[in-house]
């Protein structure tokens, strides 16, 4: 299991696909970045290279599972969990207690 960060668009939507907090979602194809998968990121910042703070923008701790493919400053996997939402402060805050 991997632990990450994930940013959404107002509703936890992400190219048009709706999350749910606490449900699992599964892909039966193998994760590919870039291409196909549940993506994230494993460092908290690193989600800001996707999803920058504006209106709209939220952000939440992730759980992924299944087959994960990492790559630079993201991962993504065949099988996700949305755990909570967090805060841009959260976000910094758990990104210097990493450090």
């Amino acid at each position: 299991m991997s632990k990450g960060f994930k940013g959404f668009n107002k509703g936890l939507e992400c190219r048009g696909f709706k999350y749910t907090l606490g449900k699992l979602f599964k892909q039966k194809n193998k994760p590919d970045l870039c291409k196909n998968g549940f993506h994230y990121c494993e460092s908290p910042l690193h989600v800001f290279n996707y999803y920058p703070p504006k209106i709209g923008t939220e952000y939440a701790e992730v759980e992924a599972s299944g087959k994960v493919e990492k790559g630079e400053d993201k991962s993504c996997s065949n099988e996700l969990v949305v755990k909570a939402r967090i805060s841009i402060s959260k976000l910094f805050k758990v990104h210097f207690d990493l450090i």
